[in-house]
C-alpha cells in the first residue's frame, strides 16, 4: 500500500490495481466507495478496453483473444516505481500471460500527485512491440452519496457548460452500444441523480464542452469535481437498488458497437500508438 499525504488530503493506493482505495479530507471524510456489498472496486483503471466487446473476444489479424469488459489492468498487480510524500508512480507491463488474451506488448503507468485539494491521476501508456498499439482507457471512481440525509436523490451532477445529454443506449444483454440515444436534458447543465435513469446499466455521453463535472447536494456543504477535460467520453453509472454511490468516468474509447466485428485495430475511437511512443491521459478530482 501506498500512502500520499499533503495538507488538505490523504490517498490510499493499493498495488492491485494500481487503484487508489481512499481519499480523504483533513477532516478524515471518505469520499470514495470501499464497500463490496455495493461494488468490488474504489477506482479501478480501465485498460486495454473500455466496456465489452463482441462475443467478448478481442479479433487480430484473424485470430481471436478472450478478454473481458473493462479489461484486466484492474485485477493485475502493479509494481511501484517511485513514491514520495505526495506523489507514486505504479507500473504493468505486458507478459506472457497478457499477450494470450491482448497480443500486444504494452507498458502502463499511473501517476498519483496530489496538488492542493486536488489529486492528479495520470496514465502513460508506451508501446515497446514492433507493431502499432491499440488500446482503451479511462477511469472509474466511485464516490459515496450518503452525506445528504437523502441520500443518493439529494444529489446533481452540474457541467461546466449547458450540455446536450443525450447518452448512447446499451444492450443489457451484452453490454455492446447501439446506434441510439435517449435525451436526458437540452441545452442544461444540471442531471439530477435518480436510479431509474440507471435501469439501463450507465449513461455514456461523447463530445460534451464542459471541462470538469461535479457532484453536488444542497443538503452536503462538500463538492467533488472531476475535471475530464479532453476526455471525449464520459461515463456516468451506479448499480441498481440501494447502493449509496456513483462513478464519473472519463474515458478514451467505449464498448464495440453491435455489429461491429472487425479487427481491434480497426475499432472506432481506440487509441493506436506506434512504435517506441509514449501518450499520457491525465484526469482531476478536487474537492471542493
Amino acid at each position: 500500500m501506498v500512502h500520499l499525504k499533503n495538507e488538505h488530503l490523504t490517498v490510499d493506493i493499493g498495488e492491485a490495481a494500481a487503484e487508489m482505495t481512499s481519499l480523504k479530507d483533513r477532516e478524515e471524510r471518505e469520499y470514495l466507495l470501499r464497500d463490496t456489498r455495493y461494488w468490488g472496486y474504489s477506482s479501478p483503471v480501465l485498460f486495454p478496453v473500455v466496456g465489452s466487446l463482441a462475443g467478448g473476444v478481442l479479433r487480430h489479424e484473424g485470430n481471436t483473444f478472450p478478454l473481458k469488459r473493462h479489461g484486466f489492468a484492474r485485477n493485475h498487480t502493479f509494481t511501484v516505481v517511485s513514491a514520495t510524500e505526495d506523489t507514486a508512480r505504479l507500473r504493468l507491463t505486458s507478459t506472457p500471460e497478457t499477450l494470450t488474451t491482448f497480443p500486444f506488448p504494452f507498458q502502463l503507468d499511473v501517476l498519483y500527485t496530489l496538488k492542493g485539494q486536488e489529486v492528479l491521476i495520470t496514465y502513460e501508456v508506451t508501446n515497446p512491440g514492433k507493431s502499432p498499439l491499440p488500446y482503451s482507457i479511462g477511469a472509474h471512481p466511485a464516490f459515496w452519496t450518503t452525506f445528504a440525509p437523502e441520500g443518493f436523490s439529494a444529489y446533481t451532477l452540474e457541467f461546466e457548460q449547458p450540455e446536450r445529454l443525450s447518452t448512447l443506449k446499451l444492450n443489457l444483454e451484452n453490454g455492446l452500444l447501439l446506434e441510439k440515444e435517449d435525451s436526458l436534458g437540452e441545452n442544461t447543465r444540471f442531471l439530477k441523480l435518480e436510479k431509474a435513469i440507471f435501469q439501463e446499466d450507465a449513461l455514456v455521453f461523447r463530445h460534451l464542452k464542459s471541462r470538469h463535472v461535479t457532484l453536488t447536494s444542497p443538503q452536503d456543504p462538500r463538492r467533488v469535481r472531476v475535471h475530464i477535460e479532453g476526455f471525449p467520453f464520459l461515463g456516468i453509472w451506479t448499480t441498481p437498488g440501494d447502493a449509496p454511490f456513483i462513478c464519473v468516468e472519463p474515458w478514451f474509447g467505449h464498448a464495440d458497437f453491435e455489429g461491429f466485428t472487425g479487427d481491434f485495430l480497426n475499432k472506432p475511437d481506440n487509441e493506436i500508438l506506434l512504435p517506441g511512443e509514449t501518450r499520457t491521459y491525465t484526469h482531476r478530482i478536487e474537492i471542493l
